[in-house]
């Protein structure tokens, strides 16, 4: 800090070599920080654009059954068959996710060409 005022204070000094190799370091390593942030700031954007698009589409789109109902309303049975629903939901796609491994996670599920429903 004092060789950057002393600097400023009296231009004409020339400065020594390890002098010019702090500041040359420290403007690198100004430069390679701000790259950082200009990407992580990009990716920030990025994230908020998606997170726009996708809240844009939630409010568009058709809900599902499960989402129209409001768990409230449900009596003790109702709520055990929406937590089997779930469950056996939820053993469907870890299956399809274990099956999708086996095949080289290449998206094909029957090991063919034809893709299924759940």
């Amino acid at each position: 800090m004092e060789s950057v005022l002393e600097k400023y204070r009296n231009p004409n000094i020339p400065v020594d070599d390890y002098t010019r190799l702090i500041e040359a370091y420290t403007r690198e390593r100004i430069k390679q920080l701000n790259q950082q942030l200009d990407e992580i700031l990009d990716a920030k954007n990025q994230l908020m654009e998606t997170e726009k698009r996708l809240d844009e589409m939630d409010t568009t789109r058709s809900k599902g059954w499960w989402e129209e109902i409001p768990v409230e309303s449900l009596d003790g049975n109702q709520i055990n068959e929406w937590i089997v629903w779930f469950e056996n939901v939820l053993t469907i796609v870890k299956d399809r996710r274990s099956k999708m491994i086996e095949n080289g996670e290449r998206g094909d599920i029957n090991g063919g060409g034809s893709s299924s429903q759940v």
